[in-house]
């Protein structure tokens, strides 16, 4: 299941110690739009394969330069939303291993499967939807 997720510190969390990476997106229709939808995810999955190699610092930097861009992209017009889960991968013949998956999904928000929940201030806490085959 994605959440939405509406600061940086969520998606560091999201992404740190995660294995392999899910990114998903609506379709952009500007320069500008592929500018923030893609640096974001890019800035992501930069964050995600650099792991525990980031300091504290770093990684409080890191949330911050996320927020920012979080909130460009909802100026934009567009919702994050992310989830973990855990794929199971052939290792070796007969035994399999598990490994961490990092999701991620910019989707507009007038996109029709975005489903509106009275929030009770509980940002964060909306799910968004699933596709077939989606982590």
């Amino acid at each position: 299941m994605k959440w939405l997720l509406v600061t940086g510190k969520q998606v560091l969390s999201l992404v740190l110690g995660a294995h392999l990476f899910s990114f998903d997106h609506d379709e952009v229709e500007t320069e500008r739009e592929a500018q923030l939808v893609g640096d974001f995810l890019q800035a992501a999955r930069d964050l995600g394969d650099l792991g525990d190699d980031l300091g504290p610092r770093e990684q409080i930097q890191a949330s911050v330069d996320l927020s920012e861009s979080i909130e460009e992209l909802d100026r934009a017009g567009f919702f994050v939303f992310g989830g973990r889960g855990v794929m199971a991968l052939e290792e070796t013949p007969g035994g399999t291993a598990d490994f961490s998956v990092a999701a991620l999904q910019v989707m507009r928000k007038t996109n029709d499967a975005v489903i509106r929940i009275a929030a009770r201030g509980d940002v964060g806490q909306h799910p968004a939807p699933e596709k077939r085959g989606d982590i």
